[in-house]
């Protein structure tokens, strides 16, 4: 049964194997091969060309030094340049640039405004740029900026980075005098507070002291000294009321004993009546008398009554019989207190001393509360103190805050003047925009290399799959790697004159059309060299 040569595992490729291919296949190769440096080429030359202008900014430092004025805005080129590209990249900026110059009007028309300001911003470039052999420190503090555009012609490429860069320029200045004015006014408007805060310091402390008046530092010899004088005049006066008060006792007890004495008087003349009457008793009889134990009862009832009577209060003389006449009475008491003020005098003295004494209370009640409030001030002058010295330590915390801020305005005004005048950091140009001569895209250079490169590959695939796809045996090397019976004679080939002629012919015109191509790439190669050096 025979074997199909597509189930039989093929040889592996030899060197004599791939010379033998490549001959076999050569056009499977150079034809793409060609064809796509072909189309690359053409391609490089056919596209719409791009021209890049190109400007080279450097930061300028602030030409006062920092000694003198201080700046308002702290500067960071690293943080402007992305500020700055935030703005210039803006939409209403770069619409307007598009209606100035009439960029992209296709896309405009077709994909509408947002396309084209999509198109405008990537075809922008904004970067920082190294000076010299100078790097860039760890802050990526760049000192150097370009500012570049791509553009359908030179003149517009420099046109565009042209007014790209005065946009730059004109909003850094515009940008960096805003800031200034506003940290000014921010300034201002702290001050201001400050001022404020100062003067509700001041009538705070004005308060204060007017409500606490007397018991301030400072005041304390001045109120121990009211103490001290106080203190003496409230001695005198309790002891003038002590006085008072023991003359008005004493004309009490004198009408106490007037009052005693008069009740008393018959009492005592009837004792000594009956002391009388005991003594005749005794004269004239014995202890055994009858007469005589009554009598001696009699009399220390009586005394016992006088000694009740002489002991008892003021009101006890209502002890008194009351059915004694008033003549009898007052003879009676005169008789008894001759030599003695007489009870209408002692009232009077006593009404004259209570006038005396309620007056002299009054004084010392007067001098009590007089001398507590004193001690009060005393007491409070720490306290007072330690408030008074609060209020005056947050006045002085809120000057000085005011003296620094009116100080830090000062500056902030001699900085805004100067960022007026443009003498603060700012960027200058040092590279102002080209016109460019050579476009920088696209490049026939690399288009021609892409399209080596995906000739060879291309070439190499077309060649690999149509080489995959035969069923032919070319050698008898390949013969061998079958299981098929064995061969036993060799047919050589039969060609005749016509043949050799024309195979002759056909070798001429490959290596004809394999020179013109290789010239062609060559030619082509040659000319982007030559025009693009």
């Amino acid at each position: 049964m025979p074997t199909s040569l597509n189930s039989v595992t093929r040889p592996p490729m030899t060197w004599q194997a791939i010379q033998s291919m490549a001959l076999r296949r050569r056009w499977w190769f150079l034809v793409p091969f060609f064809l796509a440096w072909a189309v690359a080429f053409t391609l490089s030359w056919v596209l719409p060309k791009k021209y890049q202008s190109q400007a080279l900014l450097v930061v300028d430092q602030q030409t006062v030094p920092a000694t003198y004025v201080q700046p308002n805005v702290v500067f960071n080129a690293d943080t402007l340049l992305q500020n700055m590209a935030q703005r210039i990249l803006s939409r209403a900026r770069l619409e307007k640039i598009m209606q100035r110059y009439n960029l992209y009007p296709k896309i405009q028309a077709t994909l509408g405004p947002d396309a084209a300001v999509r198109a405008l911003r990537k075809d922008i470039s904004i970067t920082p740029v190294q000076l010299g052999n100078l790097a860039p420190d760890n802050a990526h503090n760049w000192t150097a900026f370009s500012i570049a555009y791509t553009g359908s012609s030179p003149e517009q490429a420099r046109q565009v980075a042209s007014r790209l860069t005065s946009a730059f320029i004109e909003e850094n200045l515009r940008v960096t005098q805003q800031a200034s004015n506003r940290t000014t006014s921010f300034l201002q408007q702290q001050w201001a507070q400050a001022q404020q805060a100062v003067k509700l310091d001041e009538q705070n402390i004005q308060k204060f002291e007017r409500n606490n008046l007397g018991t301030l530092p400072g005041q304390s010899q001045a109120n121990l000294a009211v103490v001290l004088s106080l203190e003496n005049r409230l001695g005198d006066a309790q002891g003038a009321l002590l006085r008072s008060q023991q003359r008005i006792a004493y004309d009490e007890n004198l009408l106490k004993q007037q009052r005693n004495w008069a009740a008393a008087a018959p009492l005592e003349q009837r004792l000594q009546n009956l002391r009388m009457k005991l003594a005749d008793l005794r004269s004239r009889y014995t202890e055994q008398y009858p007469s005589i134990p009554q009598v001696e009862g009699e009399i220390a009832r009586l005394q016992a009554r006088l000694k009740k009577l002489m002991a008892a209060p003021a009101g006890g003389a209502a002890g008194a019989p009351a059915g004694a006449s008033g003549a009898n009475t007052a003879n009676d008491t005169e008789a008894a207190l001759a030599g003695m003020p007489t009870r209408t005098q002692i009232k009077s003295d006593m009404q004259s001393e209570k006038l005396m004494e309620s007056r002299e209370k009054r004084q010392v009640a007067s001098l009590n509360q007089e001398l507590q409030q004193y001690q009060f001030r005393l007491n409070q002058e720490p306290v007072r103190g330690n408030q008074l010295a609060s209020l005056e330590a947050q006045y002085q915390q809120d000057q000085s805050n005011a003296t620094a801020l009116l100080l830090r305005l000062n500056n902030s005004k001699l900085a805004s003047r100067l960022e007026q005048r443009q003498g603060g950091a700012q960027f200058r140009i040092v590279d102002a925009p080209n016109l460019p001569e050579k476009p920088v895209w696209p490049k026939p250079l690399q288009f021609s290399g892409f399209g080596l490169l995906a000739g060879i590959a291309l070439g190499l695939a077309i060649t690999a799959g149509v080489e995959l796809r035969q069923d032919q045996i070319h050698s008898s090397q390949e013969l061998a790697q079958f299981a098929l019976p064995p061969i036993l004679c060799r047919i050589p080939p039969l060609q005749s004159t016509m043949d050799r002629v024309r195979k002759r012919s056909l070798h001429t015109l490959e290596w004809a059309i394999v020179t013109v191509l290789l010239g062609a790439m060559i030619v082509g190669n040659y000319l982007i060299l030559h025009l693009h050096r």
